[in-house]
C-alpha cells in the first residue's frame, strides 16, 4: 500500500470523472477547470472527488499552503468556489503533517509522513500541470512558483 497517493479527476457530480491522464481534449473555459484532487492517506481517502471545484486554481492553493507549512509549521487555504478550508500542519518535530478539511458540516483529518506527502504531492502536481499544458495550452503560465516548490519536492 502507498502511504500517501493523490491523483487529479477532471468532471463534476454532473458530468462524472476521468482521470486527468485519460482525458483526450477539453473544450471547456481554461480558467475554469472543474474536477477534483483525491487524497487517500494509507489507503483512507481524506479528499476525495465529492468536494470537486476548479483544480486549475484548487492545486496551486494546495501547493502553496504545503509551501507555507513547509516554511511556518502552517499553511491554509480556502477552496476556489466553495467554502472549504484545506489545512496542513506540521506535528512538532515528528516528521509527520495533518492535513485538515472544515466547512459546516464538514471536519476531516488525516496525518501522513511528511516526506512521503510532499513526494505524492510533487509527483501527482507535476503530472497535473502537464497534462494541464497539454489540455488547455497555456493554463498554467501563472503557476510556476507552485511547479518550481514541486520539482524541489520531487524525489532525486
Amino acid at each position: 500500500m502507498v502511504p500517501v497517493e493523490i491523483r487529479t479527476l477532471l468532471g463534476n457530480s454532473r458530468t462524472g470523472f476521468t482521470p486527468i491522464e485519460d482525458v483526450e481534449r477539453f473544450d471547456g473555459d481554461h480558467d475554469y477547470v472543474e474536477g477534483s484532487l483525491c487524497i487517500e492517506v494509507d489507503g483512507v481517502p481524506f479528499l476525495t472527488a465529492d468536494y470537486w471545484d476548479d483544480v486549475n486554481w484548487l492545486w496551486p492553493f494546495v501547493v502553496k499552503a504545503s509551501r507555507d507549512c513547509e516554511a511556518t509549521g502552517h499553511g491554509e487555504t480556502m477552496f476556489p468556489d466553495q467554502p472549504i478550508k484545506f489545512s496542513v500542519d506540521r506535528l512538532g518535530n515528528s516528521g509527520r503533517l495533518r492535513l485538515s478539511l472544515t466547512a459546516t458540516g464538514l471536519s476531516e483529518t488525516a496525518v501522513a509522513s511528511a516526506s512521503e506527502y510532499y513526494e505524492a504531492l510533487a509527483g501527482a502536481g507535476l503530472r497535473f500541470f502537464e497534462h494541464l499544458e497539454r489540455l488547455a495550452p497555456g493554463a498554467a503560465d501563472s503557476d510556476q512558483d507552485e511547479i518550481a516548490a514541486l520539482r524541489r519536492w520531487q524525489r532525486s
